[in-house]
């Protein structure tokens, strides 16, 4: 049986520069509601990888959740802005990190049940050496700072909770889907 899904009305309740609010008008098979749609500029992940499986996460603090979290690098793409440069910016600006070549993975929508919120996620291969200059910058946003981890070990903190962002939980699986496909020999990572 097919359903109806009509959007009627989209009423903007509140504007910032990466945020817009708004309440929608929906109907679904006739029944009328009010759902709310936050939109967020688009955005990119980068995760640098060594061959050994290290890569380095960014501790930060989420205002909304008031909680320090750890996270991948990653950030809005600015108007007019290539993707490609945008990846690059963001690990130079969370990580200190300058690389000349990164793998397009894929997009994806982080929280589709209330948000447009859609992330473009990279891969780049970097030495241990280069992994080990890591660092943040002082005062970039709500960065604390930075540390790196084996993937391993990531894996292991998410099964206990300590890496718990939505967003970098499907980042993860990606990442792990995409490495494991190229280790099988197909076109993915270099795992």
């Amino acid at each position: 049986m097919s359903r109806q899904f009509i959007t009627h009305t989209i009423k903007t309740i509140h504007q910032t520069s990466h945020y817009t609010f708004n309440e929608m008008t929906v109907s679904t098979d006739g029944i009328q509601k009010i759902f709310p749609q936050v939109l967020r500029i688009p955005a990119v992940m980068i995760i640098p990888i060594t061959p050994t499986g290290r890569t380095v996460l960014v501790r930060q603090y989420r205002y909304p959740v008031q909680q320090e979290m750890w996270e991948f690098c990653a950030g809005g793409i600015d108007a007019g802005e290539d993707p490609d440069i945008s990846a690059r910016r963001e690990l130079v600006e969370e990580c200190g990190l300058s690389v000349d070549t990164i793998e397009f993975i894929t997009e994806f929508q982080a929280l589709p049940s209330a948000a447009i919120n859609s992330f473009r996620l990279y891969v780049t291969y970097v030495s241990d050496d280069v992994l080990n200059t890591a660092t943040h910058r002082e005062g970039e946003d709500e960065i604390l700072y930075t540390r790196i981890f084996h993937l391993n070990e990531i894996r292991d903190m998410i099964l206990s909770g300590e890496f718990n962002s939505g967003t970098m939980l499907a980042a993860y699986g990606v990442l792990a889907a995409y490495l494991e496909r190229g280790r099988d020999g197909g076109q993915g990572g270099q795992g």
